[in-house]
């Protein structure tokens, strides 16, 4: 990337950090610094509700004629060691060990643009996480009743062999497996069937671990940080957001089947207060087990934020877009909230408060990140999803402003909160 161009500038001006900040590393091409990149695009997450696997991409465009066999080998995209403590600390905020790293995965398909009439070459890298092999792996397992579904994750994942390169946790409760769900099943053809059906991801973080999470615990996450994050102001978008009301479609009545110790459970969802004509969806889950109380659990939720989907009800806000250099240029705030972002993972909470229209207020989730970087930028693109539908819960949460910016009409005088309860 050219000296002194935006982002070079904005680094030198307002955080006085010079020299390259960021590079991209594997054995076969040893580190690529900022001043040899073009462009870089990160993608993290997913574009629709629901579970799954969906791997993290890197695309990577450098100056020359690069032709280095990379595929297979680990490579990484990230903040300099040498810089990424000074960077969070001009921040103010946040820490550097929870920014620095951008991408880790492994190096696919590299390409060299041959240019015409003297143009320089051009070498693009595109890489993708180690999950994306899940697709394409033959690992067999054997689920036998009784079985936790998570213990059926483990073995079609292979998460307990080394060489696969999965760190996984897994987050929430987990249905067991029925007598319906006996037999073998192979990653590539059933990992479906055991996690995106039933509402849980396989949420890949930036460090290259992985997060097994679903609806309930998705819930139980964006009300612990209430408290704790800055809200996402107006201002803070690079330009007005498009708040959308979805066309007219029929809504759906869940209809779930699953195994009961004594006999099949059935149980259905509808939004009530929607009139409309629905068409009733029939889903299988006979290969788990229904036992007791499941008011508020995982599965429940994740049928109930499949019906609220279907309904025209609810305004969204399908994208906005951040600039992470302008906020950086920003007071304190802003610069918390670059900061806040950078640590921001897939499925992470947003916040609106009384600055946003009040059909927005509340949390939403940022399902997907697209973070985009070029001599004259830095942006973060969130693609969000309203609360109701990741989390099957109806009504919105209050969420309290914490700047001025975010206050909207609201007046110092009606606040209770003593005079450190905001920012």
């Amino acid at each position: 990337m050219r000296a002194y161009r935006r982002l070079r500038q904005t680094m030198i001006e307002y955080l006085g950090i010079n020299g390259p900040l960021f590079a991209f590393y594997s054995v076969p091409t040893n580190a690529i610094y900022d001043d040899e990149i073009f462009e870089v695009t990160i993608t993290r997450g997913k574009s629709q509700r629901g579970g799954g696997i969906h791997p993290t991409t890197l695309e990577i465009s450098t100056n020359g004629n690069r032709p280095i066999d990379v595929q297979g080998h680990n490579c990484r995209f990230f903040i300099r060691d040498a810089i990424a403590p000074t960077f969070a600390a001009a921040l103010g905020h946040g820490d550097w060990e929870n920014m620095w790293l951008r991408f880790q995965g492994r190096a696919g398909t590299t390409e060299i643009e041959d240019n015409p009439h003297g143009i320089p070459f051009i070498t693009n890298f595109q890489a993708a996480s180690w999950i994306g092999q899940l697709a394409y792996s033959g690992k067999g397992h054997v689920a036998s009743a009784g079985d936790s579904v998570r213990d059926v994750l483990i073995g079609l994942a292979g998460a307990d062999n080394g060489l696969r390169g999965l760190d996984i946790a897994y987050r929430g409760n987990f249905p067991n497996v029925s007598p319906e769900g006996n037999g073998f099943y192979i990653c590539k053809d059933d990992l479906m069937k055991w996690s995106g059906d039933l509402g849980y991801w396989f949420r890949e973080n930036r460090d290259g671990t992985t997060d097994v999470i679903n609806p309930q615990w998705r819930n139980a996450r964006a009300l612990d940080d209430l408290d704790l994050m800055l809200p996402l102001t107006r201002s803070q978008a690079i330009s007005p957001a498009t708040i959308r009301l979805n066309n007219e479609f029929p809504a759906a009545k869940i209809v779930t089947q699953l195994y009961s110790p004594t006999n099949q459970t059935t149980w259905a969802y509808e939004v009530n207060d929607d009139t409309r004509l629905k068409e009733t969806i029939d889903q299988d889950w006979n290969h788990v087990e229904y036992v007791g109380d499941w008011s508020g659990n995982a599965l429940q939720r994740e049928i109930i934020g499949k019906a609220f989907e279907t309904s025209n009800h609810y305004w969204t806000m399908p994208t906005l877009t951040v600039d992470l250099l302008m906020l950086m240029q920003g007071n304190d705030p802003h610069k918390r909230q670059a900061a806040q972002l950078l640590e921001l993972e897939a499925a992470h909470p947003i916040y609106f408060t009384q600055d946003w229209p009040s059909h927005l207020r509340g949390i939403h989730f940022a399902e997907q990140i697209v973070e985009r970087i070029t001599p004259d930028s830095w942006t973060m693109e969130l693609l969000l999803l309203p609360y109701s539908h990741v989390t099957g819960e109806k009504y919105q949460v209050a969420v309290a402003p914490k700047t001025w910016d975010s206050a909207g009409t609201n007046q110092w005088n009606n606040d209770t909160r003593t005079w450190n309860g905001a920012y």
